[in-house]
């Protein structure tokens, strides 16, 4: 019974942690492509600046909103 009782337990343990180790490499995954897509949206901004379509402070506004994104991470 005891030995019963420990495997059932090792097996439980496993499968947390199975699905804790999956659970983590889709957040990874799901928060490397977040930054790469503010990435893009920030490339884009200093190329609406850049051709005059937005002022210097939604520009600088962009920076920080990326940085405080970032620093999120």
């Amino acid at each position: 019974l005891n030995y019963r009782q420990t495997a059932l337990q090792l097996e439980k343990l496993a499968t947390e942690l199975i699905f804790r180790k999956i659970f983590l490499e889709a957040d990874l995954s799901y928060q490397k492509q977040l930054h790469a897509t503010r990435m893009e949206s920030l490339r884009i901004v200093k190329e609406r600046f850049k051709s005059g379509q937005i002022s210097q402070q939604e520009l600088s506004k962009a920076e920080i909103d990326f940085n405080l994104q970032s620093s999120q991470l």
